[in-house]
């Protein structure tokens, strides 16, 4: 991990252990990139929600499994984003049901047939 990467990656460790909302990418005062990148690297898995709501998971270290605060409404994530180039991002249905069989996703990008 680059600097600015472990310093992101930290931030984010402390929000999920402390059960807060996910940092922006402002208030981190981290360029756009770096959180994709962690996913890339599987440190970190990113979900995304409405109004750009982030939960982040934690893949590494001691705190593997913390996640930062759920999204308040419910439902599901729109994208995820986990291990693997980052370029490569499921895009899931906004809502509790489970619409993914109607979306035209290649079976190669659905989250649960991606590798951990």
């Amino acid at each position: 991990m680059t600097p600015e990467e472990e310093r992101v990656f930290a931030e984010l460790v402390a929000a999920a252990r402390s059960g807060e909302r996910c940092p922006t990418n402002g208030e981190m005062r981290a360029a756009a990139f770096v959180v994709p990148d962690l996913c890339a690297l599987g440190a970190v898995r990113s979900e995304i929600y409405a109004n750009n709501y982030r939960v982040v998971e934690i893949l590494l270290g001691d705190h593997a499994g913390l996640r930062t605060k759920e999204f308040p409404l419910g439902g599901r994530s729109r994208r995820h984003r986990s291990s693997g180039p980052a370029s490569l991002t499921a895009i899931h249905a906004s809502g509790p049901s489970d619409a993914d069989d109607d979306l035209d996703i290649p079976e190669f990008l659905k989250v649960e047939n991606r590798p951990t």
